[in-house]
């Protein structure tokens, strides 16, 4: 390869042909822009010529930093222009080889670029190998359809380090529901199980009620969940709580039959009645907060009464 000074405005880098990821999967290195201040930039950037300009294939970073250091020229080391898809596609495994073989997102992403640089069958086994891909039309056909999911879930799922199952899972959701789930992140608190659990109800909710997300996002219910003082766990849960009831409305029903009878049985303010509000376990939790020995035997007795007794037969009969 040779290496020369060239024209920034002669360098393809943000839309590069051969950049795999989007601009939301590449982290920022304040260390990496005050060396470039101090030293400039010592290693070349790997360009190759394509579609008559020169493309980034590995430097993408430092090409971001020379543009805001408003750098004239950068060393770059230029690719023979009959290097074949392949090459490219091999040096770019070995750059981000780390990356790339601890991140579905990432793999499914390197996978559509060759997919556009039409790198297929046996062309394309040693890569798969590489990447210990297994070279199935499926397999290969599911890595494709993940990174085909909005940006900011492929950087979701890369951060959290989401399995291949997790990511097609997501796969499988409509594309404008996650833009708008996702557009909540900082209000919720996501994992896995939790994100195909939101949508799943979402997904049945609009489904049944003939309704579209928006709709449902300026109900008040809705709106006083997201803009409540509680912390992303507690938010979640309590989105969570309402998307079942609103999904099963024998649930809410049989939910608000539980609190009415739990009203009529008239505990003590130191008593809390609680149980699985999914109904899905059968028991009831029973705690007592006491701060004074004297308390203990009102609460015995308040607990040992007639109407507690049918009150608690009545909320076991309906779990």
């Amino acid at each position: 390869m040779v290496v020369d000074q060239f024209s920034l405005n002669k360098i393809t880098s943000t839309k590069s042909a051969y950049q795999p990821y989007p601009a939301s999967m590449q982290s920022k290195s304040p260390s990496m822009q005050l060396s470039i201040e101090q030293q400039g930039i010592v290693s070349p950037l790997i360009v190759h010529e394509f579609n008559g300009s020169y493309q980034v294939i590995d430097g993408f970073k430092r090409a971001d930093v020379a543009q805001s250091l408003q750098l004239r020229t950068l060393p770059c080391s230029i690719l023979p222009k009959d290097t074949s898809a392949l090459d490219i596609a091999t040096l770019i495994i070995q750059k981000d080889e780390t990356l790339l073989r601890h991140s579905a997102s990432r793999k499914s992403l390197f996978l559509a670029l060759c997919h556009k640089l039409r790198l297929e069958g046996p062309t394309l086994s040693p890569l798969l190998d590489l990447l210990s891909i297994e070279n199935h039309p499926r397999v290969i056909r599911q890595y494709l359809n993940i990174a085909e999911l909005p940006d900011e879930v492929l950087a979701f799922c890369d951060e959290k380090g989401f399995s291949l199952k997790q990511c097609a899972h997501l796969s499988k959701h409509p594309r404008g529901l996650l833009i708008q789930l996702f557009q909540w992140r900082k209000q919720l608190h996501f994992t896995a199980a939790v994100i195909e659990e939101i949508l799943g109800n979402f997904k049945d909710i609009i489904r049944v009620e003939d309704v579209d997300i928006k709709t449902i996002e300026q109900e008040d219910a809705f709106i006083a969940i997201m803009q409540s003082q509680s912390n992303n766990q507690q938010r979640t849960q309590a989105l969570r709580h309402w998307l079942r009831l609103r999904r099963y409305p024998r649930l809410s029903a049989i939910q608000s039959k539980m609190d009415n009878t739990v009203s009529t049985m008239k505990l003590t303010n130191s008593v809390a009645l609680n149980w699985d509000r999914s109904l899905e376990n059968r028991a009831l939790t029973i705690t007592a907060r006491i701060t004074e020995p004297e308390q203990w035997p009102d609460i015995c007795q308040s607990l040992s009464g007639s109407t507690v007794q049918n009150g608690i037969d009545a909320l076991l009969e309906e779990l």
